[in-house]
């Protein structure tokens, strides 16, 4: 979790997911390339349906210098047949 120190040296331990979880719709917490495809695709999912809503990803530092395999979802892709006259 993180940590924050206000001015006066106390400490205190935030609930990130619990805290975002009060103002958008999906909170997904990335903290292995594993999680990447699931949690994106979840928070598309979210934001595009039903009342409009912000939804929240959220990395681990660690995250931004790993690999993640390419990941093509059928539900994603979008195929639209032309027919001629």
């Amino acid at each position: 979790m993180p940590f924050f120190q206000d001015s006066s040296g106390i400490g205190c331990t935030v609930d990130a997911i619990k805290l975002w979880g009060a103002v958008a719709k999906y909170v997904g917490k990335i903290s292995k390339p594993d999680d990447l495809w699931y949690h994106l695709t979840e928070a598309v999912k979210v934001a595009i349906s039903g009342r409009p809503e912000p939804v929240v990803l959220m990395f681990s530092r660690d995250i931004f210098e790993q690999e993640v395999e390419p990941y093509f979802a059928q539900s994603m892709v979008t195929t639209t047949k032309l027919t001629y006259g």
